[in-house]
């Protein structure tokens, strides 16, 4: 359930991925490395915004959590629609409903090949804006800066449209079962025709 997941991620969050790690303790981590590297004894001396490296620092994160638990719940949906697949061979429209969704790019793989490309540029847009505040005075007024200008160096998200080789790829087994019925079909029609045939 959404609740359910959400805690779990919220763990992740808070204990680290291994549930050992908690949250204040590896900004200590953070806040010992970015003065070590720096050769100061303060954080106030650090010639980077350290707020700015925190939020760097927590989004990798919480992206790191979110995209282990997601990875998790996917792999769970792959496997049902392997066992949807298995009882494809039960009726047609199973099959069927693959290979359309599959050729119209709407299956589950297209969907989450997309929210991986989406997910990987909203990444890359945060991170750039969360330089951006690394790259900041502590303390001093900023001039107004355009997001469009902070971002503009990310990459789009693309959106390839896969091609019919990758999509029959993926959608063989379907074909299969649908020739198979269709094999079956028209088997039947003829064998039906022919007793017609030999009715008085």
């Amino acid at each position: 359930s959404v609740p359910v997941f959400a805690n779990q991620v919220s763990e992740s969050i808070d204990d680290g991925l291994d549930g050992h790690d908690p949250r204040h303790t590896r900004m200590d981590r953070l806040r010992a490395r970015a003065m070590a590297q720096y050769g100061v004894t303060r954080i106030e001396d650090l010639p980077v915004n350290f707020g700015g490296l925190a939020l760097e620092y927590g989004e990798a994160a919480t992206t790191a959590a979110y995209r282990q638990h997601f990875d998790a719940l996917f792999t769970n949906y792959e496997r049902q629609s392997r066992l949807l697949q298995a009882l494809s061979p039960l009726s047609p429209r199973l099959p069927l409903q693959g290979w359309s969704a599959g050729f119209a790019e709407t299956d589950f793989a297209a969907h989450r090949a997309f929210l991986q490309d989406a997910e990987q540029y909203r990444y890359a847009v945060v991170q750039a804006l969360n330089q951006a505040v690394v790259r900041s005075t502590p303390g001093q007024p900023r001039a107004p800066v355009r997001v469009a200008d902070i971002t503009a160096d990310v990459d789009r998200v693309a959106g390839r449209a896969l091609t019919l080789d990758e999509t029959w790829g993926r959608q063989w087994p379907n074909g299969v079962l649908l020739l198979t019925w269709l094999g079956l079909s028209v088997g039947f029609a003829l064998w039906a025709a022919g007793r017609l045939h030999r009715l008085p």
